[in-house]
């Protein structure tokens, strides 16, 4: 029995330690040869080699981390970074995954995958699912403090503990940086201050980013950042996660002593009716497109389809093949001025916007084109182009167009506009009726 307990014990210890073998990387860490990150044992030399942070490299193979749970005592990954060696190098993910990341750091600070991203640091792609993060202060998924530059990186997971500020952020323990299209859906949980569902602390730039995760914590709590101090520029973002605390408790921004620009919170699902900054919408405003192309937000950068991410806007790089925040036709109108009509139409959006090609046909009431069927006259739509005006292709700010008809043969017409997008593809907008008769503007019609 004694013998077969050995055995075990024997069997475990060498289990942990092999996972805990650091095995270097392929490449010379170089830009023209980077460091190739394939197995976990690649993973953990970075961890060994600080003198090596300032390299560049990329993964090149899905990575499950889940034995780090049993590594240095239990206490798990140890971040890559900290605040006397910065990771100033570069990390591509090139959107592999790594699973199961475990760090149990006690009292520790500067806590996430990346410890502490200097100014040079650059990290791109990188996908964390089912992250189990604790740590005290300046603690995050994918960094814990943030002076360089992060995009295109996603978490899932937990995160949690934390005493003093500044606490925990489900992606970003502090942001100094420059943060852009990036997400997580970490839940987040803080006994101390300072609790952000995306970041704790913001003095920088956070922009094209949301957080779905649940964020209890105590004072300065939001939904996306708990506390978006002085220098913070945070823009184009939005959160929906439950949101508890107990003082300087948001929706979106726990606290704001900075610029918060069109970015929004759900007000249902987060269960906060205020924040600090931002603006609140219901649920169903929060899966509607027009909530977010009227706040300019990029159509290249944002996609939305009922049937992913449950309806809220996502990040084109999460589904290239998603639809387009559309080309958003905000007004269309017409002015009969003697025997001239002039037509005017705005767009808030545009996505690979050819041109609009503009159609008229003789109103209800006026001659149309026909044909015999069966002995009896049928009448048919009689949609004639009579034009065509370029797009702007793509474009997140409004753009105005005009075109000016001088139509013949009647009195009432109809205007309709057929966008066309460069693919081809194309759709047809409301028609408005035009009477000719004294110069005012034209009343907004459907088209039957």
């Amino acid at each position: 029995m004694l013998k077969k307990l050995l055995l075990v014990v024997i069997f475990l210890l060498s289990n942990n330690l092999f996972a805990q073998t650091a095995t270097a990387p392929s490449g010379t860490g170089t830009a023209g040869s980077p460091y190739l990150i394939a197995t976990l044992n690649n993973l953990y030399w970075i961890t060994q080699n600080s003198t090596e942070w300032s390299k560049v490299y990329k993964q090149t193979a899905a990575i499950d981390a889940s034995s780090s749970s049993t590594w240095a005592s239990n206490t798990g990954f140890s971040p890559i970074g900290n605040s006397t060696t910065q990771f100033t190098g570069s990390y591509d993910g090139q959107y592999y995954s790594i699973s199961g990341l475990f760090i149990n750091s006690g009292f520790g600070s500067n806590i996430g995958m990346f410890g502490y991203i200097g100014s040079a640091g650059t990290i791109q792609k990188v996908c964390l699912l089912n992250v189990n993060i604790t740590g005290n202060s300046k603690v995050g998924s994918i960094v814990g403090v943030n002076l360089g530059s992060v995009s295109n990186c996603f978490s899932t997971g937990s995160i949690g503990y934390g005493q003093v500020p500044f606490g925990i952020g489900g992606f970003v323990g502090q942001n100094q940086g420059t943060i852009t299209n990036s997400y997580t859906t970490c839940s987040v949980a803080n006994s101390g201050g300072y609790t952000g569902g995306f970041a704790s602390n913001n003095s920088a730039t956070i922009t094209n980013c949301f957080a779905t995760g649940s964020v209890n914590g105590s004072s300065y709590s939001g939904g996306l950042i708990g506390y978006n101090g002085s220098g913070g520029n945070v823009s184009y973002c939005y959160s929906t996660g439950l949101v508890t605390g107990s003082g300087n408790v948001g929706g979106l921004v726990g606290y704001n002593g900075a610029t918060v620009t069109n970015c929004f919170w759900d007000t249902q699902t987060s269960v906060q009716s205020s924040s600090a900054a931002g603006t609140g919408k219901i649920t169903a405003e929060m899966q509607t497109q027009s909530t977010f192309t009227g706040a300019g937000w990029n159509p290249n950068t944002w996609f939305m389809d009922s049937g992913v991410n449950n309806g809220y806007p996502y990040l084109s790089w999460q589904n290239p093949s998603g639809t387009p925040l559309p080309v958003e036709l905000t007004s269309f109108t017409a002015v009969v001025n003697g025997s001239n009509v002039n037509l005017k139409w705005q767009t808030a959006t545009e996505v690979q916007n050819y041109g609009f090609e503009v159609q008229r046909s003789a109103a209800e009431g006026e001659p149309r084109q026909g044909r015999e069927v069966g002995g009896q006259r049928s009448e048919v739509s009689n949609w004639e182009k009579i034009g065509f005006v370029a797009g702007a292709g793509n474009s997140n700010s409004p753009k105005y167009y005009s075109f000016t008809d001088l139509p013949t043969g009647g009195t009432s017409f109809s205007y309709r506009l057929k966008q066309i997008d460069n693919d081809g593809h194309y759709k047809y907008y409301d028609a408005i009726t035009v009477t000719l008769r004294s110069s005012g503007k034209a009343e907004l019609m459907q088209n039957s």
